[in-house]
């Protein structure tokens, strides 16, 4: 079963084009040797569309890249997610050592490189969490990668009124700007995402008729521990729900705020009872109702 999967999903029985991922880094030169640790993206073409949910991760195996691939597997977390089959998954991979350090080598000659693949999976739970009316996404680094499907699912869930979810804050502690400068577009895609009711007469017959009005429900604060240049701390300039910090964050304030609850938007026409809130992150994840 396992072997007629593999075969099918990588366009072996019936015949397709195999999988192909492209991989791209920042441009070095051969000079720059200490790639432990750089960001690299790397976007996978599928032989067949692919029902991937949120948290869950693949294999890859890259045989023309490292002999050895053909007996390892490689497990990367799947930052894409759609709420129907995939035709691309996007990865989000810190450079280490074998596969990840050789691929870093090839693509940075010319800031990208691209390979046939092969796959396996997606492999791994996904949590649910529509259920709860603020999430707090805890990251660091590289671990946002196994946190951004699960914005992206909560914000998609949001705009389609299919969530309890009312506010999704994610507060990323990450150590160096190039990371998050890697990360930019897939975060912006995701503030992009993230649309409120406009000024129209029906985002106020909404209002009037009881029915909160949709407003940004997605809100990013990085604290970047490098001491770089402080003119990139308008990094995520164009949207004014993502603010740069310097240092390290007070979880415990964060929290509290969060547990407030004052950072949703009241109906003045009713009296509300609070939803619960979830605390997730790269380890953890913490299921806590609001005080009464």
């Amino acid at each position: 079963m396992q072997l007629s999967t593999f075969l099918y999903r990588n366009g072996i029985l019936p015949p397709r084009p195999s999988p192909r991922a492209s991989v791209v880094t920042r441009k070095q030169s051969k000079s720059e040797s200490d790639s432990v640790g750089a960001p690299i993206k790397i976007r996978v073409v599928l032989s067949r569309p692919l029902r991937v949910k949120a948290g869950q991760y693949i294999n890859l195996w890259i045989p023309s890249v490292s002999l050895w691939s053909w007996v390892q597997t490689h497990p990367f977390m799947v930052t894409s997610w759609a709420p129907v089959e995939q035709d691309i998954l996007e990865l989000f991979v810190q450079t280490r050592h074998g596969l990840t350090k050789r691929l870093h080598a090839l693509a940075a000659l010319e800031g990208s490189a691209s390979f046939s693949t092969f796959i396996t999976g997606p492999h791994g739970s996904s949590e649910p969490v529509s259920q709860y009316e603020s999430v707090l996404v805890i990251a660091s680094d590289f671990g946002i990668a196994g946190t951004v499907s699960y914005i992206k699912q909560l914000v998609y869930r949001y705009n389609t009124t299919t969530s309890q979810v009312l506010r999704v804050h994610l507060v990323w502690q990450v150590q160096t700007l190039d990371i998050a400068i890697a990360a930019q577009p897939f975060l912006n895609s995701l503030l992009d995402e993230d649309i409120p009711d406009d000024d129209t007469s029906h985002a106020r017959e909404r209002e009037t008729s009881g029915k909160r009005r949709r407003q940004h429900v997605l809100e990013m604060s990085f604290y970047l521990q490098s001491k770089e240049d402080k003119k990139n701390e308008k990094l995520f300039g164009k949207h004014n729900r993502a603010t740069v910090h310097r240092g390290m964050p007070n979880y415990e304030e964060i929290i509290s705020a969060e547990v407030s609850g004052d950072h949703i938007a009241k109906l003045s026409s009713t009296r509300e009872e609070r939803g619960e809130m979830l605390i997730m992150g790269e380890y953890i994840v913490m299921r806590n109702p609001y005080p009464r």
